[in-house]
């Protein structure tokens, strides 16, 4: 008799990647992963919910395909996530394949070095079944291709994402204990928002006592930029004097960056002073890859460049597209002058109110339209008063000010150009800005 005899199948996918493999591991060890893998497979995944954990192990996953898919639905728990091995692997414990007859079923992801920039990912699905009638059962809808793909989207998240880094020194004449003692505190929320009342409107504490693992909810006044997310409290190292809040919701998350973190450091340089350094880390896909040019396969960076003549084009948008939004808490653009995007003759054309530019491409851009959503947001902000949006039949909008206001300042002439654009499953709204000559 078959009823019981063990069968035990495998499935294995290999990926070489041109990348490192602590870069790889990386992503597939970040406890942000399921919010990440939603995003770059958007038809793959209804939706992955976090039952129990932070995304290390024992954490438990409840995953949600799309209607008419088999299995629909199942739990799965985080078994393993080996550093030093680069391995994770991830056991279903209730509904899926289970359902279906399997005895056990598990996803593991291990990333071999291959050279200095170079890695194999390996992908692999392993389940056991009572016997060759349930094997046969179960065949047709066991398949490697969800984790090559998944692999695959790895791969394009890591070779198209652009991280950027600002950074802010302040010396202060406090020996850095005590300036740590604050920092480091349960109760600087509190003390923030009373420090800073016209920054933030309230900072209320979701999970936590203001430890490692505390998520806080912060709400700016209306017209910011973002108006609201949730942060984590992700290190508090007392040794090093360290504090890093990672973004986990909202905010610059739903803007399209794919990470976001802000930290800071207290260095000692006497017995009474200290150095405190304010750090902003995150983390955008490439500027191509929003244009549709960011197929690692297909993609030379440096001959690309070279045949996309548009002056400074590429390095313009990389360097400054997300830093309006970023950098709007520190200094709002208080000048902006009518823009309107153009295509004719293979060229661009940047027209405000008193000057044209025009940009030579050898390739035309998209023109993105704005959405209601969009203009709406951009009237809610203090970037643009509503008198100045010009809202159309409601999918474009131009944004204008005055020439007058414009005369007899010696800043930079800002021009915005507000692409609105659909993106993996969310839309964004990213700006980027040109100095006008």
């Amino acid at each position: 008799m078959e009823k019981y005899s063990i069968i035990r199948k495998e499935l294995k996918h290999e990926l070489q990647v041109n990348a490192s493999a602590d870069d790889v591991w990386e992503v597939y060890s970040d406890p942000d992963l399921p919010r990440i893998i939603v995003q770059l497979l958007p038809g793959v995944f209804e939706k992955i919910d976090v039952v129990v954990g932070d995304g290390g192990i024992g954490t438990v996953l409840h995953l949600t395909y799309p209607p008419g898919s088999v299995p629909l639905s199942y739990l799965e728990k985080f078994v393993t996530i080996d550093d030093q091995r680069r391995l994770k692997e991830v056991k279903q414990i209730d509904g899926g394949y289970l359902d279906m007859g399997c005895l056990f079923y598990m996803d593991s992801f291990q990333i071999f070095e291959r050279g200095c920039d170079k890695c194999v990912i390996v992908s692999k699905t392993e389940y056991i079944v009572p016997s060759q009638e349930i094997a046969s059962r179960v065949e047709p809808y066991i398949s490697i291709d969800s984790l090559a793909g998944m692999a695959t989207a790895i791969s394009n998240y890591i070779y198209n994402r652009v991280l950027k880094v600002l950074k802010h020194k302040l010396e202060v004449q406090a020996p850095a204990k005590d300036v740590w003692e604050v920092y480091s505190s349960p109760e600087l929320p509190t003390l923030i928002v009373k420090l800073l009342p016209t920054v933030f409107e309230k900072i209320e504490i979701v999970k936590g006592n203001g430890g490692v693992g505390t998520v806080l909810h912060l709400t700016y006044p209306p017209g910011s930029i973002p108006l609201t997310y949730k942060e984590k409290f992700v290190t508090i190292d007392n040794r090093r004097r360290l504090k890093e809040v990672k973004q986990i919701e909202g905010g610059y998350l739903d803007m399209g960056c794919t990470f976001y973190m802000d930290s800071f450091l207290i260095k000692e340089r006497s017995s009474k002073s200290c150095v405190i350094v304010s750090k902003t880390e995150y983390e955008v896909p490439s500027v191509l890859a929003f244009l549709g040019r960011g197929d690692p396969e297909e993609f030379d960076e440096e001959k690309e460049l070279m045949a996309w003549s548009f002056p400074d084009g590429y390095k313009l948008v990389q360097e400054r597209m997300v830093n309006v939004l970023l950098t709007n808490g520190k200094a709002r653009l208080s000048h902006l002058t009518q823009i309107v995007l153009e295509e004719e003759n293979d060229e661009i054309e940047v027209i405000t109110t008193n000057q044209r530019h025009s940009i030579g491409a050898k390739r035309k851009l998209v023109k993105y339209p704005l959405t209601k959503n969009s203009v709406n947001s951009l009237a809610a902000s203090d970037l643009v008063s509503k008198k100045s949006l010009d809202h159309g039949d409601g999918n474009n909008a131009v944004v204008m000010i005055d020439d007058e206001e414009l005369e007899g300042k010696e800043e930079e002439k800002i021009a915005l150009v507000s692409l609105h654009y659909r993106l993996i499953r969310s839309c964004y709204l990213f700006t980027f800005t040109r100095q006008m000559k």
